[in-house]
C-alpha cells in the first residue's frame, strides 16, 4: 500500500513538472509572437544645439522700371518686327504704321487751317487786358503788401499765443512746485531708524524703476511684440514693490511718517500737476515754434510797413496804366502773342505731316533698351489714339523679386542679407540681396513684404525659389523634423516609455506637448521637453499614445 502511494505521488510530480515547462514555452512563444505583432519603431535621443532656420518663399522677376510704348494717332498695325521676351536697344523699330485714319488728317488739316488765320490776326492785334494783370512790379508790389498784412497780423496772434502760453505755464508750475514741497515735508523725519531709512532707499529705487519702465512702454507702437509685454509686467512688479514699500513704512507708525491715505492722495495730485505742467511747457513750444520769429516785433512799426507796401503798390499799378496808355508795351505784348502762335503752327505741322504718312512717320522705334514684357496689337489691327502698343522693362534698371512673409521671420533677418536662389533650370546663376522689408498691405498689416534684388541669369517673368538664412541660435531641445507631429491640440512628440518585466522589457508611446521654436531643413527646437528622451521619429505603422512598441534592431 505504501509503494503504491509513493508511486502515485511521483506521477503527479512529474505531471506538474510537464505541465509547469509546457505553460513556461507557451508563455516565452506567446511573449514572441505579440512582440512581432507590434509596430517598430526608430528613435533618436533629444540634444541640445543650434538652428539655422530657413526662410522660404518664391516669386516672379519684375524689372525695376518699365516703359510704354503708345501711339499719339488712330493707326492701322501694318507689321509687328518684335515679340515677347525679345531684348531691343534704343532706336529699333517695334512697328511699322499705316497711313493716319482719313477723319483724323482732315480734323488736323482744318486745324491748322484755323491757326494759320489765328497767327494772322495775330500779327495785327494784342492782347493788353490779359498781361496787364502780370505786369512784374505791379505782381511784385502786391506780394510786398500782402506779406506786411500777415506779418503784422502774425504779431498780434505771437503776442496771445505765447502770452496766454506762458501765463498758463506759471500756474501749473506754481502748483506743481507747491505739492512737490509738500510730499518732500511728508517724506523727511528727523530721528529715523536704519530700517525706515533702508525701506525709503529702496521706495525711491522702486518708484525710478516703475517711472523708466512706463517712459519705456509710452514709447512703443507695436502693443502685441515681446518687448511691450515685458515692459508691461515690469511695471507691475515695480508698482507692486512702491505699494509694498509704502504700506511697510506706514506700518512702522513713527513720529514723521506720512499717513498712507493722506500720502497717495497728495502723490496722486503731484503726478495730474506734473502732467498739467509738462502739456502746459508743450503748448508754449508750440506757440513759440510758430510765432516765434514775430516774438518782439513792434505792431506799430508793422502797420507802418503795411501803409507804406500799400502806397508802393498803387504807384506801380498807375505807371502800368501810364505805360500801356502811352503804348510802351503794345511791342512787348505782340512779340509773346506771335511766339505763341508759331509754335502751335509748328506743332499742328508736323502732326498733320506725320498722319500723311511722311519719310519717318510710319514707324514705331524704341526710346529705351530692354526686354518686351507684353504686347498690345497685332498686325493688320487699328490702334486709337493714346492707346498702348506694348511694354518694355528697362534691362540696366535692375530686376527684384517680392517674398511675402509673417512678421515674425521679417524680424529675424536684416537688410544687406544675401539669399539662395533656385530656379527651374539647370546651372542658373542667380544672386540675391535682401533690398528692402515693407508692410504688406494685403495681409492686414500682419505680413510683411522681402524685396529681393536679383542678378545674373534673370529675365522678366521668371519664377524663381528663395530661401535666406535666419541667424544661428541655440535650443536645450532639438529633435529631428520627423519626430515632431501636429493635431487639432497642436504640435507634439511620442517619447519612448521603457519598462522592464521577468520576460524582458516593454516599451511604450506615451505623448509629450511641445512648441515648436525654429526648424531647418533636418531639426526643430522644441520646449516642453528636456535632454535624456528619446523621441520616436519613425514607425512602421501607425501608433497613438500608450500603444506598445518594439524598438527596430540594429
Amino acid at each position: 500500500m505504501t509503494e503504491e502511494k509513493v508511486k502515485k505521488r511521483e506521477w503527479v510530480k512529474n505531471a506538474a513538472i510537464i505541465f509547469l515547462s509546457i505553460m513556461l514555452v507557451l508563455t516565452f512563444f506567446s511573449n514572441t509572437f505579440m512582440n512581432y505583432s507590434l509596430p517598430e519603431v526608430s528613435t533618436q535621443y533629444v540634444t541640445s544645439g543650434s538652428i539655422s532656420a530657413k526662410i522660404r518663399g518664391s516669386g516672379s522677376v519684375t524689372a525695376n522700371e518699365e516703359y510704354i510704348v503708345e501711339t499719339e494717332q488712330s493707326r492701322k498695325i501694318e507689321a509687328v518686327l518684335v515679340q515677347v521676351g525679345q531684348s531691343v536697344k534704343a532706336g529699333d523699330v517695334l512697328f511699322v504704321l499705316g497711313e493716319g485714319d482719313s477723319t483724323e488728317l482732315d480734323d488736323a488739316k482744318l486745324a491748322l487751317e484755323t491757326a494759320e488765320i489765328e497767327y494772322e490776326r495775330a500779327l495785327i492785334e494784342a492782347s493788353r487786358e490779359k498781361y496787364t494783370a502780370e505786369s512784374e512790379a505791379v505782381y511784385d508790389a502786391r506780394e510786398d503788401y500782402l506779406d506786411a498784412k500777415e506779418t503784422a497780423e502774425n504779431i498780434k496772434k505771437a503776442e496771445a499765443a505765447i502770452s496766454s502760453a506762458k501765463t498758463e505755464l506759471d500756474e501749473k508750475t506754481a502748483k506743481y512746485n507747491d505739492l512737490k514741497t509738500h510730499l518732500e515735508k511728508l517724506e523727511s523725519s528727523e530721528g529715523e531708524t536704519e530700517e525706515i531709512k533702508q525701506l525709503k532707499v529702496l521706495l525711491a529705487d522702486a518708484q525710478e524703476k516703475l517711472d523708466a519702465w512706463t517712459a519705456e512702454r509710452d514709447k512703443m507702437i507695436d502693443t502685441e511684440s515681446d518687448e511691450y509685454k515685458m515692459a508691461s509686467n515690469s511695471i507691475i512688479s515695480w508698482q507692486k514693490a512702491v505699494d509694498d514699500y509704502r504700506a511697510k513704512l506706514a506700518e512702522l507708525n513713527v513720529p514723521g511718517s506720512p499717513d498712507p491715505n493722506e500720502y497717495n492722495e497728495l502723490y496722486n495730485q503731484y503726478v495730474v500737476a506734473e502732467a498739467a505742467m509738462t502739456e502746459a511747457q508743450q503748448k508754449l513750444d508750440k506757440a513759440e515754434k510758430q510765432y516765434g520769429k514775430y516774438a518782439g516785433m513792434d505792431y506799430d512799426s508793422a502797420l507802418e510797413s503795411i501803409e507804406a507796401a500799400e502806397k508802393r503798390y498803387d504807384d506801380a499799378r498807375e505807371a502800368l496804366s501810364n505805360a500801356i496808355a502811352n503804348g510802351e508795351i503794345d511791342e512787348k505784348l505782340e512779340e509773346l502773342n506771335l511766339e505763341y502762335e508759331k509754335k502751335n503752327l509748328d506743332r499742328l505741322r508736323e502732326k498733320v505731316a506725320e498722319l500723311s504718312g511722311g519719310e519717318t512717320g510710319n514707324e514705331i522705334v524704341a526710346k529705351v533698351g530692354g526686354t518686351v514684357a507684353e504686347l498690345d496689337v497685332k498686325a493688320g489691327e487699328t490702334a486709337q489714339a493714346g492707346s498702348r502698343l506694348a511694354l518694355i522693362e528697362l534691362s540696366d534698371r535692375g530686376y527684384t523679386v517680392n517674398v511675402s512673409v509673417t512678421s515674425e521671420q521679417a524680424k529675424k533677418v536684416s537688410v544687406g542679407d544675401t539669399a539662395e536662389v533656385s530656379t527651374y533650370w539647370w546651372g542658373s546663376q542667380i544672386s540675391a540681396v535682401l533690398k528692402e522689408i515693407k508692410n504688406d498691405a494685403q495681409s492686414g498689416g500682419r505680413n510683411k513684404i522681402l524685396i529681393f534684388e536679383v542678378s545674373g541669369d534673370v529675365e522678366p517673368g521668371m519664377n524663381v525659389d528663395i530661401s535666406i538664412g535666419q541667424r544661428s541660435q541655440n535650443y536645450a531641445a532639438i529633435v529631428p523634423n520627423s519626430a515632431v507631429r501636429s493635431d487639432s491640440n497642436g504640435s507634439f512628440v511620442l517619447a519612448l516609455v521603457t519598462k522592464s518585466s521577468p520576460l524582458g522589457n516593454r516599451y511604450s508611446a506615451t505623448r509629450i506637448d511641445v512648441q515648436v521654436l525654429a526648424s531647418d531643413d533636418v531639426n526643430s527646437a522644441v520646449s516642453g521637453i528636456g535632454n535624456g528622451e528619446y523621441v520616436i521619429t519613425t514607425a512602421s505603422a501607425p501608433i497613438e499614445s500608450g500603444m506598445l512598441v518594439r524598438m527596430a534592431e540594429g
